[in-house]
């Protein structure tokens, strides 16, 4: 019985390794796979070979061994890809989506910073600077900095009250919101967005998952909070 199944379409070979296969032994059928591949044209051709780990985590030595084994018969390139995470890529993840909640006043020098969105209880002084590679939500006052997106992420969005104060930037974008404002709308809760044209948009904070589907319902929360 093969330790392997094995996907094919026009860029590529897929490998899916059975559960209870011996590592050594699909390294055995690869090399077999391998010779097999010498005799077909596709040998020469610029081709994906992705190696289907499933539920487990092909120890760093194995890749090596089996990229060595496709590599250095053809013109292939070796690819992995498995349903689990280890330790280290889960920790990561969970760092780069979760929300980080700060219950605090950012004074003029200070530095607020967040590797995916932040939700900041308290006001931005004038001088502080807020920074997330996601959104940033605010339930306070701002009167300094906030840089959402700052990963490189447009579709981030900034949502709290505003003065003319403000200054908001969105991945490479910086906004001063002044001319956004009115006396009106002084302190009243908005979201700020970049739209389809690249144009800063201010928006009711109820409306911003129409414009942001996969934005967090956190954003209902906040709008709750501060009727």
């Amino acid at each position: 019985m093969k330790t392997y199944t094995i996907k094919a379409n026009n860029t590529e070979y897929r490998l899916l390794l059975s559960a209870e296969a011996s590592l050594d032994e699909f390294a055995r059928e690869l090399k077999e796979f391998a010779t097999e591949l010498l005799e077909q044209p596709k040998a020469k051709e610029a081709f994906d070979l992705i190696i289907d780990s499933g539920n487990r985590i092909l120890p760093f030595e194995y890749k090596q061994l089996y990229t060595n084994i496709i590599e250095s018969r053809s013109e292939w390139s070796v690819l992995f890809t498995s349903n689990v995470l280890t330790k280290r890529q889960a920790l990561k993840w969970h760092k780069n989506t979760a929300l980080r909640v700060e219950f605090r006043t950012v004074e003029a020098g200070d530095i607020l910073e967040a590797s995916g969105d932040l939700l900041l209880v308290g006001d931005i002084e004038p001088g502080g600077f807020v920074r997330a590679a996601g959104n940033i939500y605010i339930i306070g006052r701002h009167d300094g900095v906030a840089y959402a997106g700052a990963s490189g992420n447009d579709r981030a969005v900034i949502v709290g009250t505003f003065s003319t104060n403000s200054e908001i930037r969105i991945n490479r974008h910086t906004y001063s919101i002044r001319h956004t404002l009115d006396e009106k709308s002084n302190y009243t809760p908005r979201a700020y967005f970049i739209n389809e044209r690249g144009v800063l948009e201010a928006t009711d904070v109820t409306n911003i998952e129409q414009v942001r589907p996969e934005i967090d319902t956190i954003v209902n929360e906040i709008h709750h909070y501060e009727g």
